[in-house]
């Protein structure tokens, strides 16, 4: 006899937790009958078609409907009803193990239903948004004029195959088959996506993840100019675009980019904590972006004792990993050590800045802090004002960001 938990709500998003704390679990659940999906026109009901929306729905899901194998294979659940539930759901790996028990392994293959994967980087791309193809080389006003000229065909089709992308998405697709020749153009209407194609409907927005594996299938046809046409049209269309072009580009699986770049700490905190629990131990370069950027965080909400050993930890890794960031690794950890008020160990690590071959800008600020940590003239200010850059891995490489002006974004919920 199998004995598994039972998900037998009906409500749709009890039922996605359930499942989803069962995979995080390395567990399964039994669902009796289909929870409450959005009705949708034009959309098939049979049971496949609600199977494959529930595990995308999930994410990194598999499902087993009990009612497609036999009696002998289905016998630890005959108390249960003959129809298109119920259904085994759980992490692929674990429920192909479960069946494989006690299941012939021709029977587990053939009865399960899977999500599609989602890739964890897409560094053998980086080629197309770094070196001769990086983005900031060409802003957007100039990929639009460039799309312009008669001999931009390419250049157009990928920019409006990032704005049908991108349409998509936000209405909770994943196309499923994204490749140049999956889409046909209409100078007219503009492009409109071809038969050859498995769509899936989600019953919610894709996940940064999902939206980015969904469009990885189109890169190895690209160049960087495609490249940059595709990402001005996919971020175009939707608001929320950055995030997955960010996922593509800097390994950003949160949205953490997003919030450094505003210097919305509240945010950012949350969401680099989240990071930097997911990022793999071999990822070093990522992991120190992430460990630079959580100490300045955790510095600017006030979090000092926390703060100053992420701070000192992210240079002792960056001269492992990154020596030529020591500058900035060293200004941060300045900056957090007098907002902790340890102003001799941050004179020390000013003094080591003014002294190295650094560039004047970064010498200034050093200056300038050190002699606020000596300022006893009246109104003095204890820190300089200026707005610290933060790390990211851009591609294979790491890149110094400069955040732009302060707008903080709505208050998080939950």
């Amino acid at each position: 006899m199998v004995h598994v938990p039972v998900a037998d709500t009906v409500r749709l998003e009890d039922f996605l937790s359930a499942v989803r704390r069962a995979r995080d679990e390395g567990g399964i659940v039994l669902a009796p009958g289909c929870p409450e999906l959005p009705e949708w026109p034009s959309t098939a009901r049979g049971s496949c078609d609600r199977l494959l929306t529930l595990v995308e729905s999930v994410g990194d899901c598999g499902a087993v409907p009990l009612a497609g194998l036999t009696d002998h294979e289905i016998r630890p659940w005959t108390w249960l009803p003959d129809s298109e539930f119920p259904c085994l759901l759980g992490c692929p790996d674990v429920l192909g193990r479960l069946l494989t028990e006690h299941w012939s392994a021709a029977a587990a293959d053939r009865s399960m239903v899977r999500s599609r994967p989602v890739r964890g980087d897409f560094l053998e791309f980086a080629a197309l948004w770094t070196e001769e193809g990086d983005t900031e080389a060409e802003p957007p006003q100039a990929v639009h004029a460039r799309l312009s000229q008669p001999q931009e065909e390419d250049g157009r089709r990928a920019f409006h195959i990032g704005r049908i992308l991108a349409h998509l998405h936000r209405q909770g697709v994943l196309h499923g088959a994204v490749r140049p020749d999956s889409f046909r153009i209409d100078t007219q209407r503009g492009v409109a996506v071809s038969a050859d194609h498995d769509m899936r409907r989600l019953t919610h927005t894709p996940t940064v993840g999902q939206c980015s594996s969904d469009i990885a299938s189109l890169l190895p046809s690209l160049t960087p100019p495609d490249w940059r046409a595709f990402r001005l049209g996919y971020r175009s269309t939707w608001p929320d675009g950055a995030r997955v072009t960010d996922c593509l580009e800097y390994g950003d699986t949160t949205g953490w980019m997003r919030s450094m770049n505003r210097r919305d700490w509240p945010r950012s905190h949350p969401l680099l904590k989240r990071a930097l629990a997911a990022c793999p131990q071999d990822n070093t370069p990522l992991r120190l972006c992430l460990l630079t950027n959580l100490g300045q965080a955790l510095s600017e909400l006030g979090h000092h004792d926390q703060a100053v050993p992420e701070a000192e930890a992210a240079v002792a890794l960056g001269e492992q990993v990154a020596p030529e960031m020591l500058p900035v690794l060293e200004i941060l950890l300045a900056f957090a050590l007098l907002r902790a008020e340890r102003k001799e160990d941050a004179a020390r690590t000013l003094a080591g800045l003014i002294a190295g071959p650094h560039t004047p800008a970064m010498r200034n600020l050093a200056v300038r802090a050190l002699d606020a940590v000596y300022a006893t003239h009246p109104g003095s200010t204890a820190i300089p004002p200026d707005p610290l850059p933060f790390l990211a891995r851009h591609g294979t490489r790491l890149t110094v960001i400069q955040p732009s002006a302060p707008t903080p974004e709505p208050p998080l919920v939950g």
